[in-house]
Order: structure tokens, then sequence, then C-alpha cells
């Protein structure tokens, strides 16, 4: 199938290469389907400067990956939504509650039905600000980097290297 969509070396070049993949064999007429696997990734395990420079990389490489998705990953972030608009209107701040019970109720779902892991309630309005915070930088520049060297994302997700 590899050399129908037009093998590995144009693979190669993009950051996302598992998404251009997928939308490769998808465009040369494929299924595409998605594994029933859960891979763990332990994005907190790192310090905040490695943590931050991953959350921004992948905030660049989805935005450029698939731009439409990107601007609707707005609405997977109902507590930052329901604060911005507080900060709007003061008077809207029963949203702020509604929109903490709504994403509690989806991590709840996911920490427990799907990654087996406990939930920290505390820190869930923290992480969903500072999820939002990244989505918002993901809109700004082109530099990335990944395992010590930085390289300029383009605007088809293609990466090149600018310095070690």
């Amino acid at each position: 199938m590899i050399d129908s969509i037009g093998g590995f070396d144009r693979i190669k070049d993009y950051l996302a290469e598992d998404f251009v993949l997928g939308k490769f064999a998808a465009d040369a007429g494929h299924g595409v389907i998605l594994s029933s696997y859960v891979i763990e990734h332990h994005i907190g395990s790192t310090d905040f400067r490695h943590n931050a420079a991953h959350r921004l990389r992948w905030s660049r490489s989805t935005r450029r990956s698939r731009p439409a998705g990107y601007m609707g990953q707005l609405f997977t972030m109902p507590f930052a939504i329901s604060f911005l608009t507080t900060l709007w209107d003061p008077a809207l701040w029963p949203a702020i509650p509604i929109a903490f019970v709504v994403r509690a109720v989806a991590a709840r779902t996911i920490a427990s039905g799907v990654l087996h892991a406990p939930l920290n309630w505390l820190m869930l309005p923290i992480e969903d600000l500072a999820v939002f915070c990244f989505w918002l930088a993901g809109f700004y520049g082109n530099a990335i980097v990944w395992r010590g060297r930085v390289y300029r994302l383009e605007r088809d997700g293609r990466f090149t290297l600018i310095s070690r």
C-alpha cells in the first residue's frame, strides 16, 4: 500500500507523519481504521520547559495538519470558554460551574473508562486553562523545538531544520 500512496519519502518530511500517512491512504482510496489500543503517553512526567515545548509543537503541527479541526478544538474547552465569557460579562458567571461539571463528567469518563487512571480534580481547571493557552499559542509562530533542534514548520505540515 505504501507504494500506491507515494512511498515513505513523501512522509518523512512531515511532523505529524501518522496523520499524513492516513491522509495519503484515504486520498488514494484506501480505508483508514483507527486502532482500538490505547497508547501510553506521559507528557506530565517531564519538566515544564520540555512539557511546554511538546505542547506547543503538538498545537502547531495539529493546526497545520487539520486547520478546521484545530479551530473546532475550541469547543472541547468549555471551562476556558465559560471563564472568558464571564470576563466579558460577569452576569454570566453561572456558566463556569456548569462548564466545570460538563468537563468533569467527560474527564471522569475518559479517566476511568479508557485510561483506567485516577483523576486529579483540583488540577482539571488549571489544565484546561493551560490547554487553552497552548491552543492560542499554536496560532502564532512557525518554529518548533524537537529533540534539541529547531525546525521551521511549513504551511503544509512539513518541517525543515533551522539549527542544531
